[in-house]
């Protein structure tokens, strides 16, 4: 597919094959995990270049390198808990943290209550933030 962005002073959109795929207050491309992030009214999502919505959040995190293999994101759901997918959209651990970042080595750091913990990229807890 030829995509294409285009920005005028009002509005931006994705077009693939002169069809356009979606209207964004917001779009950032993200060429290694060939996902868009973009945005309507605050509310984020990750869409491939056909406009399919892979992962919709309140907020979502720039595509993180696991393993030279597979891209992740932490996002936030409405009701403010952080959980992790893959760019693809399929959740590997569902919104329970407070918060929620990476820190390497396959690592993210997560809290619940105060709390401090460590979650793997598949989502298992070494150190429970209980």
């Amino acid at each position: 597919n030829k995509i294409c962005i285009k920005f005028t002073a009002r509005e931006s959109h994705i077009m693939a094959e002169n069809k356009k795929i979606g209207k964004y207050d917001f779009i950032e491309y993200f060429d290694d995990a060939n996902v868009y992030k973009v945005s309507v009214n605050n509310i984020y999502k990750l869409i491939n270049a056909d406009g399919e919505v892979l992962l919709e959040a309140e907020y979502i995190s720039d595509p993180i390198l696991i393993c030279n293999k597979y891209f992740q994101v932490v996002f936030k759901d409405s009701n403010w808990k952080y959980g992790l997918a893959y760019v693809n959209g399929y959740v590997i651990v569902k919104p329970k943290y407070d918060y929620m970042k990476y820190f390497g080595r396959s690592r993210y750091h997560v809290t619940v209550g105060g709390n401090i913990g460590i979650v793997t990229a598949t989502g298992e807890e070494l150190i429970s933030p209980k």
